[in-house]
């Protein structure tokens, strides 16, 4: 395998980490699986304060838009882009009860404003 993939990184034993994943194999039969290094990093890159304690990852307003706010500028929207993409990749590994919200926000990727 290495031969055909050089660079290809091996792990053996319980504990892996794979795409965003902290994975353990527990004694008891059990499988681990751990995002929250994947997810600290995607809040720190979107560099706002979101630490607010909510019910609910979808807010009350969620799919409000404000036709008359300006679109971000070329980096935030990149970086809300970056974000977003981050989320979706844990939604769809571990995180089903955030899909409505980062559904929503898929569809602002395009022309994101503020």
């Amino acid at each position: 395998m290495e031969e055909l993939y050089p660079g290809l990184t091996v792990s053996r034993g319980k504990k892996h980490k794979l795409l965003g994943m902290n994975i353990e194999f527990c004694d008891n039969g059990t499988l681990k699986i751990d995002t929250s290094e994947y997810v600290r990093e995607a809040i720190e890159y979107f560099g706002e304060d979101v630490r607010k304690k909510v019910s609910s990852p979808a807010a009350r307003g969620l799919f409000q838009v404000d036709l008359e706010s300006s679109s971000l500028s070329k980096e935030k929207s990149d970086v809300f882009h970056f974000v977003v993409a981050k989320l979706l990749w844990i939604m769809k590994r571990g995180r089903p009860d955030i899909e409505t919200t980062i559904a929503f926000l898929c569809t602002r990727v395009k022309g994101p404003t503020y």
